[in-house]
């Protein structure tokens, strides 16, 4: 299985029954997952940047043609109102691509240390916002090394999970990162740190922690998709743009 493949499989298995799943027009790959799990997983609904609900369509037309997604949706949401249904905690589920993330679910998307200085990034975006409001985040990134995953994000863009407790006594709707998806694995939060849950095909435990930044524990469960899945993905995304997330690996 490609690489970017199992990154979507990954990432769809996240969403759970209801879920409002919102997601850029410029990630392919999270747009993918989205679609795949709106439709495998009963009653979820996809939020497209503002677009409401866009019928099954090839990914790659709303790449290059943002504006035709907007007469395939149920409607569309300004930014005033996308902003009103964060804050209210509408949305359960977003997929995030950092440029690190850290031991305590911390997310980087502003600057990076280099050995020449700092590196400064896209910025901030709704990441601070998105880490506070939105259900659950799932962080993806094709990369799986100690430059990615590090012990301590070189600047907070959005917020993790320590202290233990703090976004409850804050009554905040947003539980942080509850899942990264690498091209090696799967790496779910689970008492106080993350724990290597799948392994992408051909990757050992050994080489999931050799390129981990911080430590690990592990419940790795043996799964594959469904035979369906393939159809399924060749319908959503028959040019493999979801590749240009994950350097289009095998």
């Amino acid at each position: 299985m490609r690489v970017a493949d199992w990154m979507v499989w990954r990432l769809s298995c996240q969403a759970v029954p209801g879920d409002v799943i919102v997601v850029g027009v410029a990630t392919p790959l999270a747009l993918c997952a989205a679609f795949v799990a709106r439709a495998t997983v009963p009653g979820v609904r996809v939020m497209v940047g503002g677009a409401v609900d866009p019928e099954p369509h090839d990914i790659a037309e709303t790449l290059y043609d943002p504006a035709s997604l907007p007469a395939r949706s149920h409607g569309v949401l300004g930014q005033e109102a996308l902003l009103s249904h964060l804050q209210r905690g509408t949305f359960t589920l977003q997929f995030v691509s950092p440029a690190q993330i850290d031991a305590s679910g911390q997310i980087n998307t502003v600057r990076v240390t280099t050995p020449g200085g700092s590196r400064w990034l896209a910025g901030p975006l709704a990441i601070p916002d998105i880490t506070a409001a939105v259900g659950r985040l799932a962080a993806y990134r094709a990369e799986h090394s100690q430059r990615v995953l590090v012990p301590q994000v070189d600047h907070v863009t959005g917020s993790g999970q320590q202290p233990a407790g703090w976004r409850q006594d804050y009554r905040l709707a947003g539980h942080g990162v509850q899942t990264i998806v690498t091209s090696q694995a799967e790496m779910a939060w689970n008492d106080g740190q993350y724990e290597v849950t799948s392994l992408a095909p051909g990757t050992s435990l050994a080489d999931v922690r050799a390129g981990c930044g911080f430590a690990l524990s592990d419940a790795v469960e043996a799964a594959s998709p469904p035979d369906s899945f393939g159809e399924l993905l060749e319908s959503i995304d028959p040019s493999r743009v979801r590749d240009l997330e994950a350097g289009g690996g095998h």
